[in-house]
């Protein structure tokens, strides 16, 4: 009755993860893709959260390889042909508009990822990655059309997906299947097939642009600012040049490529060329722009005048989109990839729930749509609300320190590695208990006055939102409260000191209180296997440093 179980459309990171998760459950696969790999494509910074939730997936499914790809130290000691970079934190400078910063007292905040050896996290260049992925769900036994393109679809709950598919050379070929997933991105077949684009969510409306290329021949940053030294080297983070007008990432690896983007919260002018509008933001960051004296663009400049959309449904009899098809936030905290992951947690789980010989219909995917709108909305208002602080880099401090509880809890949660966890909300949006600090801090947030600086009362006002209503005591601990150095890493003490103060009141739905559950994760460093590329020696002393930092 039918010619595959699941038909998959699209082979990046989010179909082909699916592909070989749906393969590892038996399922037959067919993967479509519009073009072919190596391609260029942006999502390039991984999360704590994410690569947790890859380690999950690669135990439940038995796929190593995913594992393999959870953290820079992982990637280089298994040598996998992709270009990488440690991701040891976050890292924020504020710029003032034609002003170059002052070097002795820059406005700075580091935020550190996961602590060696877990990781640190990573950067990918996505024409590897992506690539990587495909040829292993090809090598699982998925089927791969590349430069083919849907041309219509047809659902039903007793028949299944109907595809048309058509190659560049002409062919046309019909398959049906138990489930058809787009994993098309932005410009999303089945929305535009199904009529459900959306400009927006309703939820938590935004706007923001961008313009991005790769580079080579970049400058250090790190090197702009002598003796001045910080836990970690700026250049090994994702960095993220701010104003009051929106923000730049900067993404390297090491390739001696590096991905640079202008994020606006304005409207580009598109009476221009894409990299004019990217050298007139980067005008207005003299200390950023010198960076650049001597690096050229390898692509072309790319440039897309609306980021966020949205569609009016997600899953339906026989079909589902991954979140980067059903509606996009923004690249600010890095949420695509770890969003992507999850709802492929929660996909695998809803295929191996499914009858294995009917199609799989709404009310197998329900939960899909549900638990995605449910994040969407809470990223939405953590990732608002700190571009609405753009303007003030101690309003951005506090913005950041709801995400930092977010992620905590998410990652302690994960530290179990059971499906419950990995299939749960990012970013703890399941919680009842985190909303009110969410939604209160970003109602307050949005309140402020976006022309001038937080004055000390107004800081004041949010910080006592933060504490009061705080579910686990975060801010009152030595790595929760909020510092003037804007350093926050993890330290022994900082850890010490979260468990002591925590213990009785964080505690998880399964009754697992932050000392059990950070024992297990303190539990899950394991050493490491001999064999391919060696980690940096400075990098792990760095790493080994922050340990004992107070």
């Amino acid at each position: 009755m039918f010619d595959y179980d699941v038909v998959i459309l699209g082979s990046g990171y989010g179909g082909s993860l699916t592909a070989l998760v749906a393969r590892a459950l038996g399922q037959r696969v067919l993967l479509v893709e519009a073009s072919d790999h190596p391609r260029f494509a942006i999502g390039e910074s991984t999360t704590p959260e994410q690569n947790l939730r890859l380690k999950y997936l690669a135990r439940r499914y038995d796929l190593p390889l995913l594992e393999q790809l959870s953290s820079y130290p992982r990637i280089l000691q298994s040598n996998l042909p992709v270009a990488t970079w440690p991701k040891c934190s976050f890292y924020y400078v504020h710029h003032e508009a034609g002003r170059p910063i002052d070097k002795r007292h820059p406005p700075e905040i580091l935020m550190q990822t996961s602590p060696w050896p877990t990781g640190p996290d990573c950067h990918v260049y996505r024409a590897d990655y992506d690539l990587l992925l495909k040829d292993e769900a090809v090598a699982r036994g998925a089927e791969y059309l590349p430069h083919t393109k849907c041309t219509a679809v047809s659902f039903s709950a007793q028949e299944g997906a109907r595809v048309e598919l058509q190659s560049d050379g002409g062919q046309a070929r019909m398959v049906r299947a138990r489930l058809l997933v787009d994993g098309t991105g932005g410009r999303s077949v089945l929305a535009r097939e199904l009529g459900l684009a959306l400009e927006d969510s309703a939820d938590v409306p935004m706007f923001s642009a961008s313009v991005f290329a790769h580079f080579k021949g970049l400058k250090s940053w790190e090197g702009q600012f002598g003796r001045r030294r910080l836990p970690f080297s700026r250049d090994h983070a994702t960095m993220h040049h701010y104003s009051r007008d929106g923000w730049f990432w900067v993404i390297p690896f090491d390739n001696d490529v590096t991905s640079v983007g202008w994020v606006s919260k304005a409207p580009l002018d598109e009476s221009v060329s894409a990299e004019q509008n990217f050298y007139d933001a980067l005008k207005r960051m003299p200390s950023f722009a010198a960076v650049f004296e001597n690096a050229e663009a390898v692509t072309p400049f790319y440039r897309l005048p609306r980021l966020q959309y949205s569609t009016r449904q997600m899953t339906g009899d026989a079909w589902a989109m991954l979140p980067h098809a059903a509606e996009f936030v923004d690249p600010w905290l890095s949420s695509g990839m770890v969003l992507t992951t999850a709802a492929v947690a929660r996909l695998g789980a809803a295929i191996e729930a499914a009858p294995t010989d009917q199609p799989i219909d709404a009310t197998h995917l329900a939960l899909l749509e549900r638990q995605f709108r449910e994040e969407a909305a809470h990223v939405r208002k953590i990732v608002d609300g700190c571009l609405r602080s753009l303007h003030d880099p101690r309003l951005l401090q506090r913005a950041l320190a709801v995400y930092r509880l977010a992620v905590m809890l998410d990652g302690l949660a994960l530290s179990r590695n059971d499906g419950d966890s990995a299939t749960a909300s990012v970013w703890a949006a399941h919680r009842p208990d985190l909303k009110p600090l969410v939604d209160r801090a970003y109602e307050f947030v949005c309140g402020t006055d976006p022309t001038r600086p937080a004055t000390d009362n107004e800081l004041a006002r949010l910080d006592a939102i933060l504490r009061k209503n705080d579910p686990v005591g975060f801010y009152r601990t030595r790595m929760g409260r909020l510092r003037e150095d804007g350093i926050y890493i993890v330290s022994a003490w900082r850890m010490l000191d979260l468990l002591a103060r925590t213990d009785a009141v964080a505690r998880s739905q399964r009754g697992d209180g932050l000392r059990r559950v950070a024992g297990r994760w303190l539990g899950s460093f394991r050493s490491r296997g001999r064999g391919g590329r060696a980690l940096p020696a400075g990098l792990v002393r760095r790493q080994l440093r922050t340990l004992l930092r107070a």
